[in-house]
């Protein structure tokens, strides 16, 4: 195959979100088509569209895919392999410092086409590994729309991250998340877990999600930005982003998908008392910062109020 990728700037009237279309070839020659890819930008599977006499060919491109790691398994190459096969831009991989015994495994992923890897020299946690992703991506993908996150552990269909993926290209202003349904057999500290945290973001936020903890996510691009600030770095990280959107005005949808769990969840690194003291924190922070500012309001309103009656 002929693979062309190409920057931005390649084309002015192209922008993202939008569909690259071939138009109609014959009799042209490879060469040929791979000098209208460069014109057109993108990546094209020009020399197999030729050999096949391909007349039109669509191609919508999704964005960019991180995935924060942390001493994975053979499930995140799996993964990755798939994703490098589908319409993704690209696939950021973040090795959160998993040490020398990992490092062939992020060889291997590191070749697979379009795949981008950064390093962290130690693990820093999975919120630290998801701003250095997002930063990454702003960097490097200045014209993506966004950008969709997901686990490294196999408990994301890739079915599932195009879906989000393609979900986040027809809302691109939305936050999206990739909700379980918690169906089948579900480890019992995932299920209460999610249970108890939606019930407080609810009650707190007064927004009815179905899943809080969900790492499949769509980004719009505009809100990127405001995550990198965020002073969690753990699992905690993801909670923040969920008060972050609301904070910013930003719709949150939710999209339907399975819930895998594999070998009782070994693979996840998620510690059940410090990781869920530390996203119980996020909450009780985010109330007291709204019990001070509705105090403020209050005493400005009864100062006001005093100063003119009086």
């Amino acid at each position: 195959m002929g693979y062309s990728y190409f920057g931005p700037n390649a084309l002015t009237g192209i922008r993202c979100c939008s569909d690259l279309t071939l138009p109609r070839y014959s009799g042209i020659n490879n060469h040929a088509l791979r000098a209208v890819s460069y014109f057109v930008g993108g990546l094209v599977d020009v020399s197999a569209s030729a050999r096949r006499g391909l007349h039109t060919r669509t191609l919508q491109m999704l964005e960019p895919v991180l995935i924060p790691a942390y001493q994975p398994g053979l499930a995140l190459l799996k993964l990755v392999r798939r994703l490098s096969a589908e319409p993704v831009s690209a696939v950021i991989i973040v090795d959160d410092g998993s040490g020398p015994g990992y490092q062939s495994l992020f060889e291997e992923l590191r070749l697979l086409p379009r795949v981008h890897l950064v390093r962290h020299a130690i693990n820093l946690g999975k919120g630290a590994a998801l701003k250095t992703g997002i930063n990454y991506a702003l960097c490097k993908f200045p014209e993506a729309c966004g950008l969709v996150t997901a686990d490294a552990d196999g408990q994301h269909a890739p079915e599932d991250i195009l879906a989000v993926a393609a979900k986040l290209k027809e809302s691109p202003g939305a936050l999206i998340l990739g909700t379980r349904q918690f169906s089948g057999t579900v480890p019992l500290r995932s299920h209460l877990g999610n249970i108890l945290t939606r019930g407080i973001f609810r009650r707190l936020v007064g927004e009815p999600l179905a899943d809080t903890q969900t790492g499949l996510r769509g980004i719009p691009g505009a809100l990127l930005p405001a995550f990198l600030p965020l002073s969690s770095t753990s699992y905690d990280f993801e909670l923040d982003m969920l008060l972050t959107a609301k904070e910013q005005s930003v719709p949150i949808l939710q999209q339907p998908i399975r819930t895998i769990y594999g070998s009782r969840n070994i693979s996840s690194h998620f510690n059940p008392l410090i990781d869920s003291m530390k996203i119980y924190l996020v909450l009780l922070r985010f109330s007291s910062v709204s019990l001070v500012t509705a105090l403020i309001d209050n005493v400005v309103f009864l100062a006001v109020w005093i100063t003119f009656r009086g």
